[in-house]
């Protein structure tokens, strides 16, 4: 993607502060200026006009945690889904599969895991 856009300044954006300067990097060994790789923190600005772009300012930013009693930005119906995930449980199914999946073939086995579910046995009676 940096080959076909060959973006002026490159600013990565996903991950760890180590994820963060490895893809910058590859930013520069793909013909970015290495001045113009700008890597910053949660909550950094970067302010861009005639002169460039640069670091500038900061906001508060960071993590948001859900404990179900008070939440930022997440509404009651995410707290009831996940309330009723952790009450009733899910089962998740992963297979990667390919065209020849139709014909009974598959890449890979089904790898099936589940959380919280209860089996209920019913007993016969003599």
């Amino acid at each position: 993607m940096l080959n076909l856009v060959r973006p002026e300044y490159f600013i990565p954006v996903h991950g760890e502060y180590r994820m963060l300067r490895r893809h910058g990097e590859l930013g520069v060994a793909m013909g970015v200026d290495p001045k113009k790789v700008l890597i910053g923190d949660n909550g950094q600005i970067f302010e861009f006009d005639k002169d460039g772009g640069r670091k500038g300012g900061r906001v508060q930013a960071g993590a948001i945690f859900v404990d179900g009693l008070g939440v930022g930005d997440v509404g009651n119906i995410v707290i009831r889904d996940r309330q009723q995930l952790a009450q009733e449980g899910m089962v998740i199914v992963v297979m990667a599969m390919d065209k020849s999946f139709w014909y009974n073939r598959s890449w890979s086995r089904p790898r099936i895991s589940w959380l919280r579910i209860r089996t209920r046995c019913r007993r016969a009676h003599a």
